[in-house]
């Protein structure tokens, strides 16, 4: 059952290439300002996911994710950013895998969420967005060692609002060391033993919402928010029980980018950033 429902797990996380499927997660993101970063950024992520086998190769999956993400200290602008500072978003997960010939497997979803930066103005409901993907699987682990990851996703709030490819090679080169390489994320991993792990990483992260309450300014008003961020660094992985892990990892951001848009997804303003610290850390339930 693992090996089937670990498309969902890639599929439903999008930029994090995770090993294990996730029945639970809580994660923390902070980026604290610095010299050369003209804002701070937190997220507070979790998510819930419940797998129903239809029959022997196929399953089915049910979850939500929710974040809370603030943004402040923008000082770049020369306007009220207090509608800036607080959006929350909530998705529903719908998966579907299924096995088939020659190793390989077969991972859909979708992901129907809104996002809002004022939950007191109801009509961010009728801003219903759909994300998905669509991912297939060659794996190869118990005799050749190895795993292949094909296929295109899109999220609507992670920061690339449009489609992407997904990637990713995973050789297990001995018992302490393998490596992935793809993208959006590239890791090279040592495990110690059954309970702790180190790997160095470079992937991409972000957020994008849209705005129900409006922001004017003198070159129009900004109705959407977008954060990028490109990010490398080294994670520890520590294993509490058998399917409960804590990770806890910490990067330098070689680029980050804010942008306020209009309607028309046209920038207004735009805040860059870099040589940042990058901080994240969680616990997560997995099978």
């Amino acid at each position: 059952m693992r090996r089937y429902l670990v498309l969902i797990g890639v599929v439903l996380t999008f930029v994090k290439s995770n090993a294990q499927f996730d029945l639970a997660r809580v994660d923390v993101v902070h980026i604290p300002k610095g010299s050369n970063q003209d804002f701070e950024f937190n997220r507070i992520r979790a998510l819930f996911n419940i797998p129903v086998k239809i029959k022997e190769d196929t399953h089915l999956l049910f979850g939500i994710d929710y974040s809370i993400v603030d943004v402040i200290q923008i000082e770049k602008l020369e306007i009220d950013t207090e509608p800036l500072r607080d959006f929350q978003s909530f998705e529903l997960n719908l998966g579907f895998t299924k096995k088939l010939k020659k190793n390989w497997r077969l991972a859909a979803v979708l992901k129907p969420g809104v996002t809002t930066n004022s939950v007191k103005n109801t009509a961010f409901f009728r801003e219903v967005r759909i994300s998905g993907g669509l991912i297939f699987l060659k794996d190869e682990k118990e005799t050749k060692k190895y795993s292949l990851l094909l296929g295109v996703v899109y999220n609507a709030f992670n920061g690339f609002s449009f489609p992407l490819p997904f990637v990713r090679y995973h050789r297990i080169i001995n018992e302490h060391w393998s490596y992935k390489l793809g993208f959006p994320k590239t890791n090279l991993e040592y495990t110690f033993n059954n309970k702790h792990s180190l790997e160095s990483y470079a992937s991409i992260d972000g957020f994008n919402s849209n705005l129900v309450e409006t922001v004017t300014v003198t070159n129009g008003v900004v109705e959407k928010f977008n954060a990028r961020v490109l990010v490398a660094g080294l994670r520890y992985n520590f294993k509490i029980r058998k399917h409960l892990e804590l990770y806890l990892a910490s990067g330098y951001i070689f680029t980050s980018t804010i942008r306020l848009r209009d309607n028309n997804a046209d920038d207004l303003f735009e805040v860059n950033g870099d040589n940042a610290i990058y901080l994240r850390t969680g616990v997560r339930i997995k099978i």
